[in-house]
């Protein structure tokens, strides 16, 4: 009895998994359900089909792990979908694969990778699946594309790049130190989705590019998050989460795939951040890009502030993600000061590294408090930066100019009282402004200069101190770059003394063992970092 009732069980559960592999209603004939001893091999036998036919009416069933129960298709109407029917080369997943990895060795773009393969959930992308790589009509789309990206327009540019073997247009861009606006307007009929090699794009021009500015400051060697949308011509912008891709966003509001580019010229979708602002939805219709920011090569620079702001506004602001020099690394630690700083303390002084603190006046500590007082003014006196990430961790984009201020001034106050600096460097919490013209105004406004970004997130905070997640994340970052700015938290929850520590050690060796040397802000991006005198209120 009990045997039967484990059978009964162990059926149900069967059946149950069987629903993760959904098909394709419209197109399937017939049906048929997976029993025990079945195989792949041994039903398209029985129903007259060849692999091909079979895997093409099945996506995403893993047939070195049939489950009994699985509802499967084995013959199929003429109006089946372009994606079931006309699957010519099929991967087999392997260990430590994900969507991304495989669509971009197979030369796909994002939305060509999830229309053949609709089934397949890459948030949860198994072992031994198969997925479509090539259909009939992709080669002929893929040798279209190569046809059209193999110049450049040679009669403006005098250096160019060859395209190799695992290279990406953020590569070569970040490489010869260029914005990605910049390589774009010099590679328009280069696809980033699909780069073929021995592709050869510009990385000079041979005339200047002229940009229309306001400021006379330039600083080279800095990567920079340039504007994504049209302030004016967006009507409504969607801030990234967690998870997301281009391809999910466009889907969600119900864009074509050209459009959400038009709407974000500047947005790579091979390397989406998370709190980036994109535009789905426009006011107007868009024309030729004319950047809210006046740009150069490598820096991102808001207009002049209009003469009835105080007389200590800034005359730029720039975003900045990496040090100025080669081989320089700022760790920088958000969300402070919290209970383990002072011991954190301890290690850098040990290490003899210098960091950042961007620090909040009233989130989870109190900077009136005299211990919390008593950490900052140490860790200044020790050659660390204290900089500003707002007085209670707000998103400045939904506040209004009054509350920026109050939020800038509140936290500033207390920082002059203790260490007797007032920041002119900012990271905003959740990244949030980053292509708002009012937030970056405002804080120009106020005397900031610098939004401080990062080029690696260690994701401490996701990862809850796994440390073999965040080192592998870590360590893919250090790929791009070799002057990071890197993003860590004094506070995530579950955070104890010991994850922070460990974490932040295993860095440092990392790095260190990397030849590259661990400085302030300041000595990372070759500016200061705290006005002259007085304050921007």
């Amino acid at each position: 009895m009990n045997l039967k009732i484990i059978s009964l069980v162990y059926a149900l559960l069967s059946l149950h998994k069987a629903s993760s592999f959904p098909l394709n209603k419209r197109s399937c004939e017939k049906t048929y359900n997976v029993i025990k001893g079945d195989t792949c091999y041994n039903i398209w036998k029985k129903y007259g089909l060849t692999e091909t036919e079979f895997k093409n009416l099945n996506l995403g069933v893993n047939c070195n792990n049939l489950q009994i129960g699985t509802s499967l298709c084995v013959s199929s109407s003429s109006a089946s979908s372009p994606s079931s029917s006309s699957c010519k080369t099929f991967y087999t997943v392997k260990k430590g694969d994900y969507c991304y990895k495989i669509w971009n060795a197979h030369g796909l773009s994002e939305s060509t990778f999830r229309s053949l393969n609709p089934h397949v959930n890459c948030e949860n992308l198994q072992i031994d699946t198969q997925v479509c790589v090539k259909t009939s009509s992709t080669s002929t789309t893929k040798k279209a594309t190569a046809t059209a990206t193999s110049t450049s327009n040679s009669s403006s540019c005098s250096t160019h790049y060859t395209v190799v073997k695992n290279d990406t247009c953020y590569n070569i861009w970040t490489k010869y130190n260029l914005s990605e606006s910049t390589f774009r307007s010099f590679n328009s009929n280069v696809n980033c989705e699909n780069l073929q090699i021995g592709t050869q794009v510009c990385v000079k021009a041979s005339t200047p590019t002229t940009t229309t500015t306001t400021t006379t400051t330039t600083k080279k060697a800095t990567t920079t998050t340039t504007t994504t949308t049209t302030t004016s011509s967006c009507s409504k912008h969607y801030t990234v989460v967690k998870n997301d891709t281009c391809y999910n966003i466009w889907t969600k509001y119900n864009l074509s795939e050209s459009t959400f580019r038009s709407f974000n010229p500047n947005v790579n979708c091979e390397n989406l951040q998370i709190g980036t602002q994109v535009c789905v939805k426009a006011s107007t219709p868009t024309n030729a890009s004319t950047p809210t920011t006046a740009t150069t090569t490598t820096t991102t620079t808001t207009k002049k502030v209009e003469s009835s702001v105080t007389s200590n506004a800034s005359p730029t602001f720039t975003w900045l993600r990496e040090c100025q020099t080669e081989n320089n690394y700022a760790l920088s630690f958000d969300d402070g000061i919290y209970l383990y700083d002072e011991d954190l303390l301890d290690l850098l002084k040990r290490k003899g590294v210098k960091v950042t603190f961007f620090i909040n006046g009233n989130n989870v500590s109190s900077i009136k408090t005299e211990s919390v007082r008593n950490t900052i003014k140490r860790a200044y006196q020790e050659g660390h930066n204290i900089l500003s990430h707002t007085w209670s961790h707000k998103d400045l984009t939904t506040c209004s100019s009054d509350t920026i201020r109050s939020e800038l001034k509140l936290l500033e106050d207390e920082i002059y009282a203790i260490i007797g600096q007032r920041p002119k460097s900012i990271r905003p919490p959740y990244m949030a402004g980053i292509n708002d013209s009012r937030v970056i105004n405002t804080l120009q406004s106020y005397g900031y200069s610098y939004g401080i970004l990062w080029k690696i997130d260690s994701r401490d905070w996701e990862n809850k101190g796994d440390i073999n997640t965040i080192l592998h994340t870590f360590k893919t970052g250090l790929a791009t770059s070799h002057r990071p700015i890197i993003l860590n938290h004094s506070f995530y929850e579950g955070i104890t003394k010991e994850k922070l520590l460990t974490l932040v050690e295993k860095e440092i060796d990392y790095l260190s063992s990397m030849g590259l040397t661990g400085v302030n802000m300041e000595t990372c991006i070759g500016h200061k970092v705290y006005r002259n005198s007085g304050e921007g209120f």
